[in-house]
């Protein structure tokens, strides 16, 4: 069967991208040239396609000269599905966490008058919240917000549960960077030809790292527990050894008076 041909406007409806747009991805190097009849532009299937693959990496919030050097892989030796899996594979989630959306009302029954605007907003610049509509958000992790609202109802201000979150946001990012680095120093060396391996090689990359993910995932759970777990026995050390010294200045306090 012979490829679709398509006139610009007609490749904008198939694809649902606008007829600017499909313009700029041209003149940028991202679609090859259209074929040319008379003084008039025709597309093919293989354009949609490219189109739709644009679009698609658009979303995962790559910019457009990333998006080029991905499809340049291609005339590389690479299959662009080939670099688009492992692609997702290294983007998925990692998380099991469905987002959720809540109003403005719903988390003020949560935290009270402690949810002022300056709040909301380390929230959002936290990513803890993302504004979705008019009074409403996206909260990516659910768990994370029911964690804070226990802590709130145990006594704890928002604020400071808020200042904890930051703090120990930054700090997850070296110990992630050196689990992720370990791993892509080993099976993606700096000094591999071309930057990615190709063809089957390339292939058995993302079949890799699908399989090392939960072992990692499974590794900085247990690194976390272990460092719960000292906090822990540290902190209840340091609050007994002062019940036992107040307890001995009582015992003191109450021999002077008798003597």
């Amino acid at each position: 069967m012979d490829d679709a041909r398509y006139r610009v406007e007609e490749l904008a409806r198939e694809t649902d991208i606008s007829v600017r747009n499909i313009r700029e991805y041209q003149d940028r190097g991202l679609l090859p040239p259209p074929e040319r009849d008379g003084r008039v532009a025709i597309y093919t299937d293989e354009h949609a396609v490219r189109l739709r693959l644009i679009d698609r990496l658009l979303r995962r919030g790559y910019t457009l000269a990333v998006i080029k050097d991905l499809l340049e892989a291609f005339a590389q030796g690479r299959d662009l599905h080939d670099v688009l899996g492992l692609e997702e594979v290294v983007s998925r989630p990692w998380t099991e966490e469905t987002p959720t959306r809540m109003t403005l009302l719903e988390l003020r029954r949560l935290f009270g008058w402690q949810l002022t605007p300056a709040i909301i907003r380390r929230c959002v610049r936290l990513n803890i919240l993302e504004p979705h509509g008019l009074r409403a958000f996206i909260v990516p992790s659910p768990g994370l917000i029911r964690a804070g609202s226990d802590l709130v109802k145990a006594g704890i201000p928002l604020r400071t549960v808020i200042d904890v979150i930051e703090h120990v946001q930054e700090e997850f990012d070296l110990p992630a960077e050196r689990l992720v680095q370990m791993v892509f120093s080993h099976v993606i060396p700096a000094d591999i030809e071309g930057g990615l391996p190709v063809g089957e090689e390339l292939r058995q990359l993302s079949d890799i790292i699908a399989t090392l993910r939960p072992h990692a995932q499974a590794a900085a759970h247990a690194l976390f527990a272990q460092s719960l777990t000292r906090a822990v026995n540290t902190a209840f050390e340091q609050v007994t050894t002062r019940a036992v010294g107040q307890e001995q200045k009582d015992a003191q306090l109450e021999g002077d008076t008798i003597a």
